[in-house]
C-alpha cells in the first residue's frame, strides 16, 4: 500500500484522499510477499533464515524443492551443504519431521548427503526423510500442516537472481498438503 511506503508523504497521501477519495486506499491490497533483490548470496540467506524463524514448525516441515539436492552443485557441495542449513537452522528443533520432495533427476546422493549431514549436525533427533518426486515445480514450505510459504527460488540460487517469498492461505496450505500426502502415500 502507497501509504506504508516511507517515501510516501503525508502530502501525497492527502492529496489522494482529496483527489480520489478514501476508496482509492480502501481497495488498495497489502501484500504479504518479500521481493529479494539480486544480492550477495550471504545477505540473501539472511533474509532467507528470517523468513524461516517466522514459519517455526514444532512437530513438522514439508520442503518441495526439485533443486535442493541439484547435480549442479556437486562441486562445492560442502559450502551449498554448509548454506542451506544456515538458512533452516532456525526452523530446527529437536525431534523434528523433514520431509524433502525432490526431483529424481536432480537428487543427486553427494549433494543430498552433505545437506542432510549439516542439517543433523545443527540439531539433533531430526527425522529426515527425501521423496523423489517429479509432480512438483514450486518450492513449497508448510510448518505443522497448518502455515507454508511459496518460495519463488531453489535454495541453490538464493542470491543469484530476484525471487520472492510469499505467505501460503489457508485453502493453499490445503491444496498442497493434499498433493504432498497423494505423492508421499499418507
Amino acid at each position: 500500500m502507497l501509504f506504508r511506503r516511507p517515501d510516501y508523504s503525508l502530502d501525497e497521501v492527502l492529496r489522494r484522499l482529496q483527489d480520489e477519495g478514501p476508496s482509492f486506499f480502501l481497495n488498495a491490497s497489502w501484500l504479504q510477499h518479500d521481493i529479494s533483490p539480486k544480492e550477495p548470496p550471504k545477505t540473501a540467506e539472511q533474509r532467507m533464515s528470517d523468513r524461516m524463524r517466522k514459519l517455526a514448525p514444532n512437530d513438522e516441515l514439508i520442503i518441495t524443492d526439485p533443486y535442493l539436492f541439484t547435480s549442479s552443485r556437486k562441486h562445492d557441495s560442502r559450502d551449498y551443504a554448509a548454506s542451506v542449513a544456515d538458512m533452516i537452522e532456525p526452523t530446527l528443533v529437536r525431534g523434528l519431521r523433514i520431509t524433502a520432495i525432490v526431483s529424481p533427476a536432480q537428487n543427486d546422493a553427494a549433494v543430498r548427503t552433505a545437506v542432510l549431514d549439516q542439517l543433523n549436525a545443527r540439531c539433533r533427533d531430526l527425522d529426515i526423510s527425501v521423496v523423489e518426486s517429479p509432480d512438483f515445480h514450486d518450492r513449497f514450505w508448510i510448518a505443522d500442516r497448518t502455515r507454508g510459504l511459496v518460495v519463488g527460488a531453489s535454495l541453490n540460487k538464493i542470491g543469484s537472481r530476484i525471487f520472492f517469498v510469499d505467505e501460503l492461505s489457508e485453502s493453499d496450505v490445503d491444496a498442497v498438503l493434499s498433493e504432498v500426502d497423494a505423492v508421499v502415500g499418507t
